[in-house]
């Protein structure tokens, strides 16, 4: 199936299960605007929507909407779209998401600008998924498997970079991970094109 019929497919659903990062505590549906017309396969006319960006915190609470629970409804379904579709939009910034307020009180969470859409191939998920945890959890072997299988070699500089700026940092899982990835462009450490 080509990316533009997996677009036009793509249908979100609430995550249920233990996959979650988080409980959220709202009843959220996502959705995906349909998409109306390509233009020279460069350009996606999909149906409007009307909603509150999510960029707009204040516009957010004003409707009496929880902004933090409503970020982590997203990240989950990020998530989900990643590990488990192999399809995710790829640009979900909070400009690109719109919420709307039902009249009986449910909240839809809109995802907007789907144009910028990838596939993610089982091999490279698992990978990201190996990647995330041995980030989180210091898992050191794993990390130096994770650049030797992507043909690099562990140098000392490498060995040492890993361990300051990745295992023994303070920072969040997300930093270490952007982290790693400029460990590997530095060294020029190709990542597959999907990731």
């Amino acid at each position: 199936r080509t990316v533009l019929k997996k677009i036009k497919e793509f249908s979100l659903k609430k995550l249920f299960g233990d996959t979650r990062l988080g409980e959220a505590q709202g009843d959220y549906e996502f959705y995906v605007p349909q998409i109306i017309k390509v233009i020279n396969n460069s350009a996606i006319v999909m149906e409007y929507i009307e909603g509150i960006k999510l960029s707009s915190e204040r516009r957010v609470n004003e409707a009496g909407l929880d902004q933090k629970d409503i970020e982590l409804a997203v990240a989950n379904e990020l998530l989900r779209e990643i590990f488990y579709e192999g399809f995710y939009h790829g640009d979900p910034h909070l400009g690109n998401i719109l919420v709307q307020k039902g009249e009986d009180g449910r909240v839809r969470i809109v995802l907007i600008d789907a144009g910028a859409s990838f596939e993610l191939s089982k091999n490279n998920r698992r990978l990201l998924g190996k990647l995330m945890v041995a980030v989180r959890d210091g898992q050191k072997d794993v990390l130096e498997g994770i650049v030797e299988q992507l043909g690099g070699i562990l140098t000392g500089n490498i060995r040492t970079e890993l361990t300051d700026q990745v295992l023994e940092s303070k920072t969040s899982v997300g930093q270490k991970l952007l982290w790693f990835f400029h460990i590997l462009e530095k060294n020029h450490i190709a990542m597959p094109n999907e990731l």
